[in-house]
């Protein structure tokens, strides 16, 4: 990898990122990769580096726009099936599927 350019590297991340994907790994959608400690840039795991107060404190904004990641929604634009629906709780929701359905039927 260190020999190759960003554009390949790139290119390859696009033709794989969700070449995988099945109801039962639906969160693959949304967190396609997430970075790695390495030592180096990324030291130790996001959460204990915020625990230890080890980020960049400098002002934040925070916002969201009402529709901002509907893009990202499997599915969102395409009516399902009822079968496919049950298939995405039940990817989602394993254990809790029936629960869920009993509550938010399709």
């Amino acid at each position: 990898l260190r020999a190759a350019n960003a554009s390949s590297v790139l290119k390859a991340q696009l033709k794989v990122q969700y070449s995988d994907l099945s109801h039962f790994k639906l969160t693959a959608v949304f967190d396609p990769w997430a970075p790695i400690v390495d030592g180096h840039v990324i030291t130790g795991q996001l959460i204990d580096s915020f625990a230890a107060g080890r980020f960049q404190k400098k002002p934040l904004m925070v916002g969201m726009n009402r529709d901002d990641a509907s893009v990202l929604v499997y599915d969102s634009f395409t009516p399902i099936t009822e079968k496919k629906y049950e298939a995405i709780v039940f990817g989602l929701f394993r254990l809790h599927t029936p629960a869920i359905l009993s509550r938010y039927p399709p």
